[in-house]
């Protein structure tokens, strides 16, 4: 049994324990985590990703925790040993592999409340952010970039959207328009509705529409915006004519909404419009 002193940093502990093994394929399980499937699974998947040519098997984690339970889909969690390491202390990504093979796999992780995971993961994004800088090189920016965006998305869970406008926007003004980072730009659109008003959040979606036209959640949030601007006519908060009464009592002007969009809309009554 090989132990490695866990430092604040997930990826190097990872990294330090893999090296410790002589084995051709490795399953990487945390300690709140169960394999599903049997053995034989297990060597199934292993000799079908050697004919295939991979070197690595996507398993599907299934994570539960005090809120419930999500799929967040595969992760090369079952890998060739050498031809993977991991990378940043907290959200580490898994990198190096050259083809990644679907498997039949899963994971059940029982993950601790959010609010742990905040207090546990927090303080590493902060000092990588602190250790990265922008000019010692492209890794450090990457280091900034990344912990930056998963602060913001960290902060949002909690409400803290002081926390999540400074993130969020560190992250935009380091890359704005990496696909995989689309999300960050709602989190500070409702950040900024939250904190200064409904012209400041709808700026940053026109904003974002700049760079991911192809992000369906921008359209929404466009569009609800809309929605809640219409609604400021009444003198309505519309942090509360976005909610989901707020919306449906405002139906009858999304044709209008999105005519002045110039988006295309079709509308089928499921019940008589009067009711």
């Amino acid at each position: 049994l090989d132990t490695v002193v866990m430092m604040c940093d997930f990826a190097k502990t990872r990294n330090d324990l893999e090296s410790c093994s002589d084995a051709d394929w490795l399953l990487i399980i945390d300690a709140d985590e169960i394999l599903l499937e049997g053995p034989t699974t297990l060597i199934q998947e292993i000799v079908r990703a050697e004919e295939l040519g991979g070197d690595g098997v996507g398993v599907d984690i299934r994570a539960v925790d005090d809120q419930g339970g999500k799929d967040s889909g595969p992760q090369s969690r079952l890998v060739k040993n050498g031809s993977w390491r991991w990378r940043f202390p907290a959200h580490n990504q898994h990198i190096g592999g050259k083809h990644l093979i679907l498997g039949r796999l899963s994971i059940r992780s029982e993950y601790h409340s959010g609010a742990g995971r905040h207090e546990r993961s927090v303080p590493m994004l902060l000092k990588l952010y602190a250790d990265g800088d922008p000019d010692s090189g492209a890794s450090r920016g990457e280091e900034r970039l990344h912990s930056s965006f998963h602060l913001a998305g960290h902060y949002w869970s909690q409400n803290l959207y002081t926390d999540v406008e400074k993130w969020a926007q560190r992250a935009i003004d380091i890359e704005p328009d990496v696909p995989e980072l689309a999300p960050v730009w709602t989190w500070l659109a409702i950040a900024k509705l939250s904190l200064h008003g409904l012209d400041d959040a709808i700026e940053v979606v026109e904003k974002a529409l700049e760079y991911h036209q192809g992000y369906p959640d921008l359209y929404w949030f466009r569009g609800a915006f809309a929605i809640a601007k219409a609604g400021e006519v009444d003198g309505e908060d519309p942090r509360y004519s976005m909610t989901r009464t707020g919306i449906r009592d405002r139906l009858h002007l999304i044709p209008e909404i999105m005519k002045r969009l110039g988006l295309p809309i079709a509308i089928q009554h499921s019940v008589p419009p009067d009711q």
